[in-house]
Parts: structure tokens; sequence; C-alpha cells
């Protein structure tokens, strides 16, 4: 089983899903993984384990959180890869329209490289999943479905990509919604110590988007769970807890 997240940047997605992993409170059955830790055991064990300098070295280097996600993030298409060739026809419809519908641009060429590289990561992380996972529950704080939100940022045929995208892209067992109005969001995003200047240029369309990806997956017999990301923390994790 897999469930994704998706909504506006601010909304408070990976504030909930942090919660939802806090204390350990859902993983005591040990079938509960977040991708993170699902790459880093698996890469870790094709990778470090059987080398001593490396198992050193990574451990040495994983201190630093930045360095530990980079390293990581580097191996994952190297192993999805492979799941990828072994399943093309399944993921070429997808691939091809991110590639075909993605040509009428308006923003900066390299935010978009940017965001395309964070597709390609999920893809690879998606495919090996399938690959070798059966019966975990994997929680994502953002993926595929984001990606297709993101992607149709700068897109003059935003609304037309992202349907699209939804109607071809692999969908999970279950589909987090979390909403939020304008407002609240704009006062989070410029709150942030992090400030991303796209994610205020594309409020509208990331409400939208949102929406647009959210009902399009209730038609392909997704199970929905809509969220107000002003809500209790707490709360919110609970109501996804219960749902699986």
């Amino acid at each position: 089983m897999r469930i994704e997240f998706i909504g506006p940047p601010g909304a408070g997605k990976s504030t909930i899903y942090k919660e939802i992993f806090k204390n350990n409170r859902i993983n005591k059955s040990g079938l509960y993984y977040s991708p993170d830790r699902f790459m880093e055991e698996y890469i870790i064990s094709r990778q470090y384990n059987k080398n001593i300098l490396k198992s050193i070295l990574f451990k040495v280097l994983s201190k630093n959180l930045f360095l530990k996600n980079a390293i990581i993030n580097s191996k994952i298409t190297t192993y999805g890869w492979p799941s990828i060739e072994k399943n093309e026809n399944y993921w070429k419809p997808l691939i091809n329209h991110v590639i075909e519908k993605s040509s009428k641009r308006t923003e900066n060429v390299s935010h978009y490289l940017k965001r395309l590289d964070r597709f390609i990561a999920e893809v690879s992380t998606i495919a090996l999943f399938q690959d070798i996972i059966e019966k975990e529950i994997i929680f994502h704080d953002e993926s595929l479905l984001q990606r297709g939100l993101s992607l149709g940022f700068g897109n003059q045929r935003g609304q037309e990509f992202v349907r699209g995208y939804a109607k071809l892209v692999p969908t999970p067992d279950v589909l987090v919604f979390v909403n939020l109005n304008k407002e609240l969001l704009k006062s989070r995003l410029l709150n942030r110590n992090r400030k991303i200047h796209w994610h205020l240029e594309y409020i509208d369309e990331s409400i939208e988007y949102s929406k647009i990806i959210t009902d399009e997956l209730s038609t392909r017999n997704v199970k929905i769970v809509m969220l107000d990301g002003s809500d209790c923390v707490l709360k919110n994790a609970d109501k996804i807890i219960k749902s699986v």
C-alpha cells in the first residue's frame, strides 16, 4: 500500500507527515516506511555493507543530513533504472507526456530542470518499490503526484498538462489532500526560513492544480483523505493513521 500527500506548498504536508512517524507512533509493526528510510536501508545494504571503508565513510558523512541525503539521492536513479526498463510500457506514457507537453514554458529553464530532476528521482523510487516491496505500507511526503503539480508551473497549458498527468500517473492506494486558504498559505510561505520565490509566484496554480489532480484520482478508485492544513497537526495525523 502506498499513501501520497498532495497540496499547495505551505499547506502543512511535511509537518503532518513527520507527526505520523513521531515517537514511532505508527511504526510499531515494522510494516510502515517512509521512502527516505527505505532507500537509506536499501542503498546501505547494496552499496556500503559490502565494503568496510565505504561503510565507515558513509556513517561519518551521514552525521551531516545534507550530505547524507545527497549520497542517497545520487544512488536512487542508479538502482531504480533497471526496474523502469523492465516495466518500460508501464512508465512510457507518463514519461512521454512530461516530455511532449513541456515545450511551451514561460519560466527560467534552470528552475524547471530542478523539478524535472526530482520527477526522475521519484519515478525511480516508485519503480523500485513496485519491484521489490509487497506487504509494507509506504508513506510519501511528496512524490509523483506533487511532482506533476510543480511541473505544471510555468506551462502555458498548465491545466491540460496536470489533468493529463493525473490520468497517466501510477496511483497510490490513498491520497492525502492537504488544503489551506490563500491568505494563510501566503503567510506561511513568507515566514519560512527558506523562501522559495516560485512557491509564492505560483500560489494560485498550486491550489488549482492540487484540486485537479485530487478530483482526477477520485475517478480512478483512489481513497481520498481531505485535510484542512489549519487544523491541529496531531488531529490530521490521526485521520491518516485511521484511514490505513
